[in-house]
């Protein structure tokens, strides 16, 4: 199945953004991976062209017309809430409105920019079914502003948020038509943010994983299959923000994928006992690795995508 990549990286994530993309350019081989971000990225990013699948850069503040960091800061200071959380709901909606271009494929993958793909992947079944990986979180305040703009509770007893999502141009485009219809003639970001209680606006109101993944349970059911993948989503409690080699092997050991939140520090002790069990276990490999074709084979593509 064609399917192009999506990731939406801040001025916070440029470092690990850069691994995710040399993963998904490594594990994964979509048709195209579109980085959305500010335009005075665009150069740094720019570095990987040319190792991959082409590398197409968007501009965050004009993917969706009238809206910009700066309108949502704005907003949400007129509502009370925090300014600086503005950028976490920006970035929902930017993979939202990646739907909405012609050139993106009928299938984009939306993959978070803290998270380092370690195997190769495939999010298709053999007949070209979607497959999606549950994960076990649940937000209330999630499902109440769900309720208010789909009219819908949870339809599943697991959570889309895993990282990652694929979606179908075609199934969120018409999810924001269905918003849109409710907010009237304003726009369909304002509409979602009207609808979020004042008291979660300022920490998690919206998700763009779960609203997709309920509002296609509802209307096309059977249209994706559940796979699971081993995946960690604290990787940063262990190497910092920015992992290495030797991390990334040991982790390929056991995971799918990593994801390495810029904003957690790592435990001293985990640190210190990680960092003496990374040293051993690369040392080991890299001796292996002359005699197993395999091991040799994992090494090279976790150093390719540090390159």
């Amino acid at each position: 199945m064609i399917f192009d990549a999506v990731v939406c990286a801040g001025p916070h994530h440029q470092k690990v953004a850069t691994m995710a993309i040399r993963s998904l350019q490594t594990f994964s081989r979509p048709e195209k991976i579109y980085v959305i971000t500010a335009s005075r990225n665009f150069e740094y990013f720019g570095m990987l062209k040319g190792k991959g699948p082409p590398l197409v850069m968007i501009d965050e503040d004009k993917l969706i017309e009238g809206i910009d960091i700066g309108t949502l800061r704005e907003y949400f200071t007129r509502r009370g809430a925090d300014p600086a959380r503005a950028g976490w709901y920006f970035q929902q909606f930017l993979k939202m409105s990646m739907c909405h271009l012609p050139e993106v494929s009928n299938h984009y993958l939306i993959w978070d920019s803290d998270t380092i793909m370690l195997q190769p992947l495939s999010f298709f079944n053999p007949d070209g079914t979607p497959l999606m990986n549950p994960a076990d979180r649940y937000h209330q305040p999630y499902f109440d502003t769900i309720r208010k703009l789909l009219l819908i509770d949870r339809l599943v007893d697991f959570s889309f948020i895993s990282e990652h999502l694929m979606v179908r141009k075609e199934y969120m485009q018409q999810l924001i038509d269905v918003i849109s219809q409710k907010g009237g003639t304003g726009s369909w970001p304002m509409t979602i943010l009207d609808l979020v209680e004042d008291e979660h606006l300022s920490a998690m109101g919206f998700s763009e994983f779960e609203i997709y993944g309920n509002f296609v349970q509802r209307r096309y059911p059977g249209s994706y299959a559940i796979r699971k993948l081993r995946s960690l989503r604290s990787g940063a409690k262990r190497t910092g923000p920015v992992p290495g080699p030797k991390d990334l092997y040991l982790f390929s050991r056991k995971y799918d994928y990593v994801s390495f939140e810029v904003w957690t520090r790592p435990l001293k002790w985990k640190f210190l006992s990680w960092k003496v069990e990374t040293v051993f276990r690369y040392a080991v490999a890299s001796l292996t690795g002359l005699f197993s074709r395999r091991v040799a084979g994992r090494l090279k593509m976790i150093s390719n995508m540090l390159e």
